[in-house]
């Protein structure tokens, strides 16, 4: 070893190469350190730094300390000591220890106000620190876990940062007040009995249970229950605020509001007008579904709201009524047009039905005000289906009346005859004294009168039957209409025509004209006497005939009889009704022309200008013929003989 001390200066990469003689001392003027040599080892051995504010002593070892002495030194805060051999060391302030491991008795009980840390510096960094508030009574134990920045763990007056998580079993030998883990405006959410809490006073090993209790501090007051059992607890009852909620726990019943709940859910509101419920959905549409025992989704019943303000109800899982923000109620129907409208797919069973429960056909509706009056609509007397009185309308006293009116005016009525009168209320005045109105009576009368017509009849498009008469069923008469602007009056085919257009009158059938078909009068109804400006005339068109010859001797011979034949006479019927007022006619005696004819071997009856009928009288039941003579005829045959 040299027995001299030699110094050198140089960089890093100098020392780094330099071996040096053993004892020999170098200085690194890169990072400012002091190395010794051994002579041996390149770079050699470095025993401490210097900035200029602080030295550091390189080597693991300080030699020279006297035992039991320790190590001391001063600054600005006061002494520090540590005893190496166990004696107590005082620390003035905080200090550091890093990467330095210490076996038991390690520190005795630090001065108030000071904190003892092991661990980083730093919320995330895992450590275990020892501090003091303001006296020796809030000492404090504070762990961090070093995984997640804010999660700690702390004991005595200081507040958590965060709520921590346990796994494990953990034991309390006291009572934990509800105050030291709860603030005003938070609550406790329990303990979850995953595994076993023990409680010496209130908790059992076979569950979780807690006792807790409403103060100044705790927002929420929990239950208070004795029964240790593996199974879900019991709960005798709860009450909250009174009335606020109410558990009937032995009638399975629930109050909202009030007390003594009556219902399973009972709600009740305050005085007046109040709102007793709500259900309010996160979308457009809120249903409350109603169910039986066991029942299916789809077999129950709802009853939803939407946004449109409409409200459902659904059975079977298909709407059946609604009520829409216009506050029309439709059955069967989605979109309801009036107050009350009723839609069904289909013809039958399309019926609205009010039915009592005397019998399976009574009243579908009975309006009924007291014993003297009323209205019943569709009341069936009969017990059957097939009831004859299926639509009846009643006023109850004998001499009551039905009116019907509008605008303040009674239109018509029913009588206590069963008279329909229309702009009248009595049927005689329509009858006797031409009051205006129309009356129609339970006995089949039919009468209306006004200042006008009083009938019109119209037949659209086609021509026919206007009006159809009959007599114990059986047609004995109509009016129709042919041709545009004719009318018929007739029975069957045999009907006379009016022509407006040509002033005339035709004999018709149905719709068309009915030529040389139609008699006017027969031989035992005549007409008595008919009036005309000109004679009557008959076709005597050639082209119309046959079989034109001369009269023959005999003929002749009748012919010149016949101017013979003249005679004056009264009608009976005119003398008796007239007396010696009767007035005298001219003609031929019937009976005279016939022996004429017969005189000369011929019948009468051969010849038109001759006429006799036989027919029985439908009064006396007697045979009856009647003569008669063409005097047209009978003028032409006595012209031929002169």
């Amino acid at each position: 070893m040299t027995t001299a001390v030699q110094r050198r200066r140089g960089t890093n990469t100098e020392h780094a190469s330099f071996t040096g003689l053993e004892g020999e001392i170098s200085v690194n003027t890169t990072n400012e350190s002091v190395h010794v040599h051994d002579g041996s080892t390149a770079g050699g051995f470095e025993l401490m730094r210097a900035d200029g504010a602080n030295s550091t002593v390189t080597l693991g070892d300080i030699s020279g300390v006297t035992a039991g002495t320790g190590l001391s030194g001063g600054g600005t805060t006061g002494t520090v000591t540590l005893d190496i051999d166990g004696t107590v060391a005082t620390l003035a302030g905080t200090q550091t220890f890093t990467n330095k491991t210490l076996t038991s008795p390690i520190l005795n009980t630090p001065t108030i106000g000071t904190s003892f840390t092991i661990g980083g510096a730093t919320i995330t960094e895992t450590e275990l620190e020892i501090l003091d508030g303001a006296t020796v009574t809030t000492t404090e134990l504070n762990y961090v876990d070093g995984v997640t920045s804010s999660i700690q763990t702390q004991i005595d007056a200081k507040a958590p940062l965060a709520s921590p998580s346990f796994t494990g079993n953990v034991s309390v030998g006291g009572t934990v007040d509800g105050r030291d883990v709860a603030t005003d405006g938070t609550k406790l959410d329990g303990i979850e009995a995953s595994a076993d809490v023990t409680d010496t006073a209130n908790v059992t090993a076979a569950g979780a249970v807690m006792d807790s209790e409403l103060t100044s501090e705790a927002s929420v007051k929990a239950l208070n229950q004795g029964v240790a059992t593996t199974d879900s607890p019991a709960f005798a009852g709860l009450t909250v605020d009174t009335d606020t909620l109410a558990v009937d726990s032995t009638n399975n019943r629930v109050g909202i509001g009030t007390a003594s709940p009556s219902r399973t859910l009972h709600s009740k509101g305050g005085s007046g007008i109040s709102t007793t419920g709500k259900f309010e959905a996160g979308g457009s549409q809120v249903y409350v579904q109603l169910s039986s025992s066991g029942q299916a989704d789809g077999d129950s019943g709802y009853i939803g709201y939407d946004s449109s303000k409409n409200l459902t109800l659904f059975t079977d899982n298909t709407e059946r009524m609604r009520i829409n923000s216009s506050g029309n109620v439709g059955i069967g129907t989605s979109s309801p047009t009036s107050k009350l409208h009723l839609y069904k797919t289909g013809t039958s069973d399309n019926k609205l039905t009010i039915q009592n429960g005397q019998n399976a056909y009574a009243s579908i509706l009975d309006l009924r005000a007291n014993n003297d009056g009323g209205a019943i609509y569709n009341s069936l007397t009969s017990t059957t289906d097939g009831g004859t009185q299926h639509w009846k309308i009643w006023g109850g006293a004998a001499s009551s009346t039905m009116a019907f009116s509008t605008g303040g005016s009674e239109r018509m009525r029913i009588d206590s005859s069963g008279n329909l009168l229309v702009g009248n209320t009595d049927r005689n005045t329509i009858v006797s004294n031409g009051a205006s109105g129309v009356a129609i009576g339970g006995d089949g009368f039919i009468g209306a009168s006004r200042t006008n017509e009083s009938l019109v009849l119209n037949r659209e498009d086609s021509d026919g039957n206007i009006a159809v008469f009959r007599k114990d069923g059986t047609t004995v008469g109509s009016i129709s209409t042919y041709g545009g602007n004719r009318i018929a009056v007739g029975n069957g085919d045999t009907n006379l025509a009016f022509i407006a257009t040509s002033d005339v009158i035709v004999p018709a059938y149905q719709t068309s004209n009915r030529d040389n078909a139609i008699d006017l009068g027969t031989s035992s109804v005549r007409f008595d006497d008919i009036y005309a400006t000109n004679g009557t005339i008959q076709t005597s068109d050639r082209n119309e005939k046959q079989d034109i010859a001369e009269l023959s001797d005999a003929e002749q011979r009748v012919a010149v009889a016949c101017k013979g034949l003249m005679r004056k006479f009264r009608w009976k019927d005119s003398v008796a009704e007239k007396g010696d007022d009767a007035r005298i006619h001219f003609g031929i005696i019937a009976q005279d022309l016939q022996d004429a004819f017969e005189a000369e071997g011929l019948d009468a009856g051969d010849y038109a200008m001759f006429i006799s009928t036989t027919w029985t009288d439908e009064e006396t039941n007697e045979e009856k013929t009647w003569m008669g003579v063409r005097y047209s005829e009978l003028l032409a045959f006595i012209i031929a003989a002169i």
